[in-house]
């Protein structure tokens, strides 16, 4: 089975929409109905980020020989924080938009003191 059929098949099971596929990939729903049906494919680095949307490993998105009623009736894969790579990134992205704020801060705390002499 192609990764683009047992991901479609997942996205139904899951009650999941191409809209939250798109929203999660960052893509249109367009792209998102695309790489559904095998018509646009699918880039690398968006595989994780698809199995966490589905709450699967990533390797089940590859394995043939799992039968998608076996993967449907394990629990949910439980993505933890120290093991997701995306939230590793987001964390350092937040801290650095944090401190950027605060030089902006400062830079229009300057301003407006030289503004008003």
């Amino acid at each position: 089975m192609d990764i683009h059929l047992r991901i479609k098949q997942l996205v139904e099971k899951r009650g999941k929409s191409q809209e939250e596929l798109a929203n999660v990939l960052g893509v249109t729903p367009k792209t998102a109905h695309n790489y559904l049906n095998g018509h646009t494919k699918i880039e690398a680095n968006q595989i994780p980020v698809i199995a966490k949307f589905l709450r699967v490993p990533s390797s089940y998105l590859f394995d043939n020989d799992l039968d998608l009623n076996t993967i449907l009736s394990e629990p949910e894969y439980n993505y933890g924080k120290i093991d997701c790579d995306l939230c590793k990134q987001k964390d350092k992205t937040i801290a650095a938009l944090e401190e950027n704020i605060q030089l902006l801060k400062g830079q229009i705390e300057y301003l407006q003191f030289n503004n008003g002499r």
